[in-house]
């Protein structure tokens, strides 16, 4: 069990790094953890990004279900899942001040951002957060996390905080019209200003959000739809990216309903960069995936002590919002696209896009 962070649609049980590129968080697969003996195990899911002072974790724990219940009925019993408000606090530091955050327990519902469906209550979905700003942390500072309980630290993990990233000039603006449509690859360039700091970056990833508002009779809904375009990067400042790739990825994210339309709002280049945790767990799953030597079950990957999950540092630069498509970029993804003698080439017109 464990809730995500940092995405509309992250699942970091199931992890993969360029999930961790998008805003807000929401709940992973529901998988049940059961525990044999007291006390519960903390399962901590998180990051630190560089890029933001608003720092967001979530802290679940395992748990026994109750005698006579099954451990789905339980676990949609939030007091079950969650820490109540006086059992665990979680302190945040620099490690080389004295200064300490308290990070805020919230339930994440009451502010719009729901659990998916699932074994867990979806109507409760407590995280916690803190603002980084007072710890004045520089790159390379360690920032610790720590939870408490009673006083006293059952765990914690440390984490370094990433350079920034930036693009070439500095500027932001989104000056591109994305040819979604090319079969040649795209470059993509983009910096890393102190260059001393950049062994503390062991991944990088360059994404786009596409962004887009459903429309269903009277109801209208934003979305956006992270595609990890270019995946496990090494500490590199360009790409080149085969951008028609995006049109499977949206056909296997949205579903073909006759009684959705969508309306295309603009599309965001992003590039994230993430710690050795992140290149440690994928090194995990790509040696599982590795045929005849692979497991059957992953084997558990954790980086904090005391508790089990993941935390790790994240630094992310991102377009201004703004950016379009090219007309052939429009045609692909209106499906009024032909080539090669086939209409609707990237079988984009059952998705109802429109501008």
């Amino acid at each position: 069990m464990a809730l995500v962070y940092i995405a509309a649609l992250m699942r970091l049980v199931r992890f993969v790094f360029f999930a961790l590129s998008l805003a807000g968080f929401a709940a992973c697969e529901n998988e049940v953890m059961l525990l044999e003996e007291e006390p519960a195990v903390p399962i901590v899911y998180g990051t630190y990004r560089a890029s933001s002072d608003v720092q967001t974790l979530t802290v679940t724990k395992t748990f026994r279900f109750a005698e006579g219940a099954g451990a789905r009925e339980s676990a949609a019993t939030p007091d079950s899942v969650y820490y109540g408000p006086d059992e665990l606090t979680v302190v945040a530091t620099r490690v080389d001040t004295t200064v300490e955050i308290i990070a805020e327990r919230y339930d994440a519902a009451a502010e719009g951002i729901v659990r998916e469906p699932g074994s867990f209550s979806a109507g409760t979905n407590i995280a916690y957060r803190f603002d980084a700003s007072p710890l004045r942390a520089k790159t390379g500072d360690s920032i610790k996390i720590t939870l408490l309980r009673a006083d006293q630290p059952i765990a914690s993990v440390t984490q370094a905080q990433l350079p920034a990233l930036d693009f070439p000039g500095g500027s932001r603006a989104p000056s591109e019209m994305y040819p979604l449509s090319s079969t040649t690859p795209f470059g993509v360039r983009w910096l890393i200003p102190n260059s001393d700091a950049r062994d503390l970056i062991s991944v990088m990833e360059v994404g786009f959000n596409f962004v887009f508002t459903e429309i269903q009779g009277a109801n209208e809904t934003e979305r956006t739809v992270y595609w990890p375009a270019v995946r496990e990067l090494e500490t590199v400042t360009a790409a080149n990216v085969q951008l028609d790739g995006i049109f499977p990825y949206l056909r296997n994210a949205l579903v073909a309903d006759p009684s959705i339309t969508r309306r295309f709002e603009y599309i965001q280049l992003v590039i994230t960069a993430g710690d050795r945790t992140f290149d440690e767990y994928q090194t995990l799953l790509n040696a599982n995936r590795s045929g005849l030597t692979s497991t059957q079950e992953l084997p558990p990957f954790s980086n904090i002590d005391g508790a089990v999950g993941l935390y790790g540092s994240l630094s992310q630069v991102a377009q201004d919002v703004g950016a379009q498509l090219s007309p052939g970029g429009f045609d692909a993804l209106f499906g009024t696209l032909e080539r090669n003698g086939v209409s609707d080439f990237y079988e984009m017109a059952p998705y109802n896009f429109f501008q």
